[in-house]
């Protein structure tokens, strides 16, 4: 059993790539996912998709450096959804340049 830092007790992770809300939400569902782990640039409209569906399921967002500084009003947008965190939003150099 995985426990985060926010003391979540976790047995079942789903992480998932390029897929549609639905198909995310049904696997996620058919599963009983503790944490949902979205993979790559997701645009708020399939995270608030996901997170409609999963209202107290934390969720969270690895960007993997998929955003850049001119992005940050995705950022606003997904704080909005309740985020447990987005996880390396900004390249290395992006960063290093910001």
């Amino acid at each position: 059993m995985f426990e985060g830092a926010v003391g979540v007790k976790a047995r079942r992770v789903g992480v998932f790539g390029a897929q549609t809300a639905e198909a995310i939400a049904d696997t996620a569902a058919a599963a009983a996912l503790d944490i949902i782990q979205l993979h790559g640039a997701s645009d708020a409209a399939l995270v608030d998709a996901i997170r409609q569906r999963f209202r107290e399921t934390p969720l969270m967002v690895d960007a993997n450096g998929a955003y850049a500084p001119e992005d940050f009003p995705i950022f606003q947008e997904l704080d909005r959804l309740g985020l447990m965190m987005i996880e390396q939003p900004l390249a290395r150099d992006a960063f290093e340049e910001h």
